[in-house]
């Protein structure tokens, strides 16, 4: 979240609800004049018992610098430094114990309160980043302005290194800070044949391998004695005694073609290998025999002391330094840590978004791929009933366990401790098995509640995000929809009321895809709208769903391909129920069409019509219409008991009519009132297992055909 002159929100986590506060002065985010620090270099020096960190920082525009502070423990327990101890915009801590690791941050904060922040991955202090000179035979830098297409610059006494073969393109010669070995024929010649090294070496490599599928020879005079670091699969150091050569594999990846520090060291009894500072091989050696050859970067020398070109190396390197003597574990992690600070600055990890499984009721267990510890921060805040949304908690395991008490949302994050800004976040809707819905009377709202009785939803959207499958939403007291009802998430929902309460839903549809809901004891009003299942299993019972809408000609429950039962319930609209089909069970009921049929499946569909028990089945013009299909059949049955028989009434025409030449007709007990009775168009129609003949399928002018048919 970024102000209006560049001002940003750099050390709180930004979540819903975070706000820029635009009218006070020196807060983030506030629009002023002025510029963030620059934070330019960061060094540091050593002893055996502290750390003295230097900052290098600075402001562009000539704003003072009012604080600098740091913080070893992933931005928690800040150490500042004010204006005394500062000179010349160096700023000095000392508060860093030898021989730890910290994750450290560092933050410049201006007299206009612009915050600048730089993290390292990880910083060993156990060294520092000075790169040691005693002993340095060759350092050559690619970055040096003293280098020429000729020349690889020695930067201490010595002999510079003689290059050939370079073409001086991106691909064979300076680019950047690299310099670009071909694999091909170019290598650099720093000298130094028959060089004695009083028994013992350190050979320094910074580089990039851009061909991983055959052996190179990267630092060597591995010819008639002498050392080299080479590769074959694996990084390699490797010494003669004499006898032969004694050799040690890095037993970490440092093929994968992104940038290494790679050091083989020798202290005349261990052949050591170091990988990006940690020591990863070794072997012992009785002695280091010197080669009369000269030593050559990219390639090893043959008997006449020029590359041997069968393993010339392919790679982009930044910096090789040679030492007569054997560095220590602490010379080669300060060499890696200035690398990694000069060329990578704030280093960036690789994350994984966390995941989350239910493991049992409330509970959920968030697990961080990329794992926590000194390279990652993990935290996750749970937004519920009893949690504020705002507090965070810290996790130092890859996975923990979580309890919720109610409906809401968690959030799982993981920052990269090298580089504050590469985070990862991710959501999880927590889910109840039982959910409140309220008007405003009862506080219902949809932003600050949880889903329980004290703090209800507004709406049942939101109460069906946040329910699980086979969950209750209890509407609390009359409620109206600002907008459709969408429940879409292939859930098991029962709606209910203890309260008999009605749901005012006139403007707007109730929509239910891939979802099975119960409607029970509740009210449900509607206007130029329908309850729209599709795919879906519908039970409503003990319910009042009403649409009283006076003009057009819509349904009330709008049939798609679904099953619906119906106990004990007034369903009422222009068409009661209608539709493209599906199956239909209705039980006790009264199912009456104001304008239209009470029950209509339309042409070209079909479905499974089953009307049982004391039931009113009442159509302003027909009680049930069945349209024609030839592609699927629609069976209609009327099973009432001799004393407890369904009443089909078509006010202003047919009390059933069936087009549906594949459908039948099974008439066991029930009453068909009409100006037509029954009118069937070629449908089989059964009474007690009897067929009837097409005679007395089409029975015109006769109210009540109950006694005809028997």
């Amino acid at each position: 979240l970024v102000g209006g002159n560049g001002t940003a929100f750099v050390d709180k986590l930004i979540t819903d609800k975070t706000y820029a506060l635009i009218d006070k002065e020196n807060q983030e985010g506030y629009f002023t004049d002025g510029s963030v620090p620059v934070i330019r270099n960061v060094t540091s020096t050593s002893t055996t018992s502290s750390i003295t960190l230097v900052v290098d920082a600075w402001i562009p525009n000539g704003d003072s610098i009012q604080t600098i502070e740091f913080s070893k423990n992933n931005g928690t327990n800040w150490v500042t430094q004010g204006d005394s101890s500062i000179a010349n915009n160096i700023y000095t801590f000392t508060e860093l114990d030898a021989n730890k690791s910290y994750p450290i941050e560092i933050r410049v904060t201006s007299n206009k309160g612009k915050v600048a922040t730089y993290r390292y991955r990880k910083y060993d202090t156990a060294t520092n980043t000075t790169i040691p000179t005693n002993d340095l035979l060759f350092w050559g830098d690619a970055s040096n302005p003293n280098n020429t297409e000729a020349i690889f610059k020695n930067k201490v006494n010595g002999t510079d290194g003689t290059m050939y073969n370079f073409n001086g393109t991106s691909t064979s010669g300076y680019n950047g800070d690299d310099l670009v070995f071909d694999g091909v024929d170019d290598y650099v010649d720093i000298g130094l044949a028959g060089h004695p090294f009083n028994n013992s070496q350190s050979m320094i490599v910074y580089l990039k391998l851009n061909d991983i599928s055959k052996q190179q020879n990267i630092f060597a005079n591995a010819e008639g004695g002498g050392s080299g670091l080479w590769f074959s699969g694996r990084m390699t150091y490797s010494v003669y005694d004499g006898v032969g050569y004694q050799i040690t594999n890095s037993s970490a990846n440092a093929d994968d073609v992104n940038y290494h520090t790679v050091v083989g060291t020798y202290d005349g009894q261990t052949v050591k290998i170091y990988t990006d500072g940690v020591l990863t091989g070794s072997i012992s050696s009785s002695q280091l025999t010197v080669s009369n050859q000269p030593l050559l970067l990219g390639a090893d020398p043959n008997g006449s002391g020029v590359a041997d070109k069968s393993h010339m190396t392919n790679m982009n390197m930044k910096e090789a330094l040679l030492y007569d003597r054997a560095l220590t574990e602490l010379e080669v992690k300060q060499i890696t840590n200035n690398f990694n600070m000069k060329y990578n600055g704030p280093m960036t990890n690789s994350l994984t978004t966390p995941t989350y499984e239910e493991i049992g009721s409330n509970q959920i267990r968030i697990t961080y791929p990329s794992g926590c510890g000194s390279d990652f921060t993990c935290t996750y805040k749970i937004d519920d009933s009893t949690h504020n949304g705002n507090d965070v908690q810290s996790v130092t395991s890859t996975n923990v366990t979580v309890t919720y008490t109610s409906a809401g949302l968690i959030t799982a994050e993981v920052i990269d401790n090298g580089n504050n800004s590469n985070r990862t976040s991710s959501t999880y809707n927590l889910t109840w098995d039982g959910l409140y819905v309220a008007s405003s009377t009862l506080n219902g709202n949809d932003s600050t509640g949880y889903g329980t009785i004290s703090a209800p939803y507004a709406t049942m959207n939101k109460a069906y995000q946040s329910a699980k499958d086979e969950a209750t939403i209890y509407v609390m007291d009359d409620i109206t929809s600002l907008s459709d009802t969408t429940f879409t998430s292939n859930k098991e929902i029962t709606l209910t009321s203890s309260s008999n309460v009605t749901i005012n839903h006139r403007d707007h549809n109730f929509k239910i895809n891939n979802s099975d809901v119960t409607f029970d004891n509740i009210n449900i009003e509607l206007g130029e709208s329908a309850v729209q299942p599709t795919s879906s299993n519908i039970i409503i019972r003990n319910c009042n769903i009403r649409n009283d809408s006076t003009t057009g000609n819509n349904s009330t429950l709008w049939l798609k391909s679904h099953s619906i039962s119906i106990y004990d319930s007034y369903i009422y609209g222009p068409f009661a129920i209608g539709g493209q089909g599906g199956n239909i069970y209705i039980e006790n009921s009264r199912i009456e069409g104001s304008r239209q049929s009470a029950i209509q499946i339309n042409n070209n569909y079909c479905g499974n019509i089953t009307i049982n028990g004391n039931n009113d089945i009442i159509g302003y013009i027909r009680a049930i219409w069945i349209g024609n299909s030839t592609t699927c059949s629609t069976s209609l049955t009327l099973d009432g008991e001799d004393n407890d028989e369904p009443y089909l009434i078509g006010k202003n025409s047919r009390g059933i009519e069936i087009y549906n030449s594949n459908s039948t007709f099974n008439f066991n007990y029930g009453n068909v009132y009409g100006q037509s009775g029954i009118y069937t168009d070629g449908v089989s129609v059964y009474r007690d297992g009897k067929t009837f003949t097409e005679e007395t399928e089409t029975i015109d002018n006769v109210s009540y055909i109950h006694s005809y048919l028997k």
